[in-house]
């Protein structure tokens, strides 16, 4: 257990979008907190397929102060439709327009990659949070002779600054 004095150290493996979301929160409800985030690339991973940011996630979006920088990067898809070999359309899906009520095509779809390059860009430049890529995790112990800390093992031997 950490003492009362010296900050949490937090580590944090992934660099997509969870891993940098979940630092961001960490920091704004424990500012003291030393937090690492390992990616196992050599640098961001801006690849991927579209999201959906749904109801949910909405709210979350728009509290971490990014939900204009979404949409300038959503894929603009207005809908979907169910067309047959003879070009007869059969089903419509069209998008609401609204946050609360949306349908099957969210107004909120962005490009996996857009939205890792949101976050990270968020979170790369706070003293707290320290990324470290072409580096992973392969073990983590519970030490009980260090007041419980985890000890981990590096891929590559790349300890983070403590």
């Amino acid at each position: 257990m950490p003492s009362a004095t010296s900050p949490l150290s937090i580590l944090i493996n992934g660099s997509g979008i969870a891993g940098p979301v979940t630092a961001y929160w960490l920091h704004r409800f424990m500012p003291t907190c030393q937090i690492t985030i390992l990616e196992r690339a050599p640098e961001p991973r801006l690849g991927g397929q579209a999201v959906d940011l749904r109801s949910s996630c909405l709210p979350i979006v728009k509290k971490m102060g990014v939900l204009e920088k979404v949409k300038e990067k959503t894929t603009t898809e207005v809908g979907m439709q169910f067309v047959y070999r003879d070009g007869q359309r059969r089903a419509t899906f069209e998008a609401t327009g609204e946050e609360e009520r949306q349908s099957a095509t969210s107004e909120y779809e962005i490009l996996r990659g857009d939205m890792a390059r949101i976050v990270y860009e968020l979170t790369k430049d706070n003293p707290q949070i320290t990324y470290i890529f072409d580096e992973m995790a392969i073990e983590v112990q519970q030490d009980e002779s260090k007041d419980g800390k985890a000890l981990v093992t590096y891929k590559n031997g790349n300890p983070p600054p403590t």
